[in-house]
C-alpha cells in the first residue's frame, strides 16, 4: 500500500510542479510586457515578486519530492 501512496504524492507534487511552471512562466511573460509599456516601478516590484514567491515553492516541492525518492530508496 506505501507504494502506491507514495505514487500518488508524487504524481500530485509533479502536477503541482508544472503548475507553477506555467504560472512562473506566464508571470515572467507579464513581466516584460509591463516592462515594455513602462508600467510604474511599483507594480514591476509587485510583478518581481510574484514570480519570486513562485520560485520559492517551486523549490520546496523539489525538496519534497528529493525526501521522498531517498526516504523510499533507503
Amino acid at each position: 500500500m506505501l507504494p502506491f501512496l507514495f505514487i500518488d504524492s508524487v504524481k500530485t507534487l509533479l502536477l503541482n510542479k508544472i503548475r507553477l511552471w506555467k504560472k512562473r512562466r506566464r508571470a515572467i511573460v507579464f513581466f516584460f510586457i509591463a516592462k515594455k509599456e513602462m508600467r510604474t516601478m511599483e507594480e514591476l516590484s509587485n510583478l518581481k515578486q510574484g514570480i519570486g514567491s513562485v520560485a520559492k515553492l517551486e523549490k520546496s516541492i523539489n525538496r519534497l519530492i528529493n525526501k521522498q525518492q531517498y526516504l523510499c530508496s533507503g
